[in-house]
């Protein structure tokens, strides 16, 4: 496709994101636990091949989900024809006790067979189709479906029009972003709604995997909300270098070879069994994994002192150690793809190394996604550098020391 490997592959981690969501959860502590769901965007300008690449990297769950909808499709329709005899029947009732004729007795017996048969209609609900993924979608429509899928949802999107919906655009003027802050780490949803029945979804896990142009990311700062709540926290950003000027123009296709064992390997991701209250499905890290991941997360602290190189940023990167334990549970599966039960075998070191190497990967392109947006990670950089040079100075030692 002639794209920088950054576009491919940051959907290929969302989508295996969101064949694990809700299958297993990571285990960073006693009291800590990460879902494998994620936010993913990635800057591209207009015209640099975003759709077809994300057609290609989404076709395994746009093949998922037609297939899920095919196997429904007999129960929904015999549901509907169910519903409609019982709603012909309570109609019929309905008459017949109405009728003047009708003793008492009569009309008695006929309104226990009725309110018999309207007990039955409240609980014979018409299945919804299921999905497993969405575009850009209202937050009240998000919530209809989260509740309707088990509380798992994949929104993927080529445009920008996601951000702009949570900004409220079609909200009347209001921010519509709770459904996205919970569904992020799994915090219950609870929707009333005047006129229609309340949704409760216990415990809803959301993927998001969008491709967006670069003004979009920098449009971001006009809605100061979205990082005072934490949404622009959630993120994990790629903003690549382009490729236009340097493309091949007969590239070779994608090997279908390549197609293939890509598409087994996240349909065995999702075939995986849901976890359960009774039985968390929880991926534990051996302990070299968990020395290297100590040890990353006291990097992190130290970058976030004052004047540290992160602290401009320190609101994406509290959450960036959460994140590396969910790229390492997704890589754990993508690499054991085939094993029936995942979490029997702890996330070695190696995987960790890995999703190490990914946190530091998202950590350099969330200073310039921050940087788009009007803050510029670099800047406490150089704050960084120009205190300690100063301290130098100031004990008297020649700065070339430093």
């Amino acid at each position: 496709y002639q794209v920088p490997v950054d576009l491919p592959a940051n959907l290929a981690l969302a989508v295996s994101s969101a064949a694990s969501a809700g299958r297993v959860s990571v285990r960073g502590a006693p009291d800590w636990h990460e879902p494998t769901n994620a936010y993913y965007t990635v800057a591209a300008d207009s015209g640099e091949r975003k759709s077809p690449v994300h057609r290609e990297v989404t076709a395994p769950l746009e093949d998922l989900q037609r297939e899920l909808a095919d196997a429904a499709a007999p129960v929904i329709a015999k549901a509907e024809v169910e519903r409609e005899i019982l709603e012909e029947r309570l109609k019929l009732l309905k008459k017949e006790i109405v009728d003047r004729k009708k003793s008492d007795a009569d009309r008695k017996d006929l309104m226990e067979q009725a309110t018999s048969l309207a007990e039955d209609l409240a609980t014979k609900s018409i299945p919804e189709s299921p999905r497993v993924l969405c575009d850009d979608i209202t937050p009240e429509a998000l919530a209809s479906l989260l509740a309707d899928n088990d509380g798992i949802m994949a929104q993927f999107s080529t445009e920008g029009g996601v951000f702009q919906i949570l900004a409220g655009r079609y909200h009347n003027g209001q921010l519509a972003i709770d459904i996205h802050l919970k569904s992020y780490s799994g915090d219950p949803i609870y929707v009333d709604r005047k006129g229609r029945k309340a949704e409760h979804i216990s415990k809803p896990l959301l993927t998001v995997g969008l491709t967006v142009q670069p003004d979009v990311i920098r449009s971001l700062a006009d809605t100061p909300a979205f990082r005072g709540r934490g949404l622009l926290a959630r993120f994990l950003y790629a903003v690549p270098k382009s490729w236009v000027g340097y493309r091949k123009l007969k590239p070779h296709p994608v090997s279908e070879g390549a197609r293939q064992r890509y598409r087994e390997v996240i349909r065995s991701i999702a075939a995986l069994g849901r976890e359960t209250d009774d039985e968390p499905h929880l991926l534990k890290l051996s302990a070299g994994a968990e020395g290297l991941f100590d040890a990353y997360r006291q990097e992190l602290e130290v970058r976030l002192r004052p004047g540290g190189a992160l602290r401009d940023i320190r609101d994406w990167v509290l959450k960036l150690s959460g994140a590396v334990l969910r790229l390492a549970g997704i890589l754990h599966l993508i690499e054991d793809y085939a094993a029936k039960r995942p979490w029997e075998k702890p996330i070695d070191a190696e995987t960790l190394r890995s999703a190490i190497a990914l946190g530091r990967y998202y950590t350099e392109h969330a200073l310039v996604a921050f940087g788009l947006m009007g803050v510029d990670g670099r800047v406490a950089e150089a704050r960084e550098t120009w205190e300690a040079t100063v301290k130098l100075v100031r004990v008297g030692k020649s700065p070339t020391s430093f």
